[in-house]
């Protein structure tokens, strides 16, 4: 890791990790937006904010898979992400002298993980804001 020649393998690295990483949050915040979408769009003609018509059996009791399992599962992974993307941030801003060492672009660094981290963050606020699903009343 720190042989000298090695310096543009591990540019590449850092580099190449903060634009999937940008490329990721982007993807995640357009489908969770469209999803919200949906759920919006779903609760506008009076139906439940998704098609909870899967159930399963859970400690003998049934269980909706969406709204039960599924949209739970996500949340928690898009905070997860989200508490990733923070930590990354101040890692690299702590790191920005060794990095700048690498030859890596520190301001375009930067820029991606903020972006990043925006990106997660309004994925979160679709996630947690109304309508939720397994919150409907008819």
């Amino acid at each position: 890791w720190l042989y000298p020649a090695r310096g543009f393998s591990r540019r590449r690295l850092v580099e190449g990790g903060a634009r999937v990483g940008e490329a990721a949050a982007a993807a995640t915040t357009g489908l969770t937006g469209l999803e919200k979408l949906g759920m919006v769009a779903r609760a506008a003609d009076g139906l439940p904010p998704v098609d909870d018509s899967w159930l399963v059996e859970q400690s003998g009791k049934l269980v909706p898979v969406v709204s039960g399992m599924l949209w739970p599962a996500a949340e928690v992974s898009v905070l997860i992400l989200w508490a990733f993307a923070v930590a990354l941030l101040i890692l690299e801003e702590m790191q920005r002298p060794s990095l700048s060492a690498l030859d890596v672009n520190v301001d375009v660094q930067r820029r991606r993980r903020i972006n990043t981290v925006a990106f997660f963050t309004v994925s979160c606020v679709f996630m947690l804001t109304p309508p939720l699903p397994g919150f409907f009343d008819a």
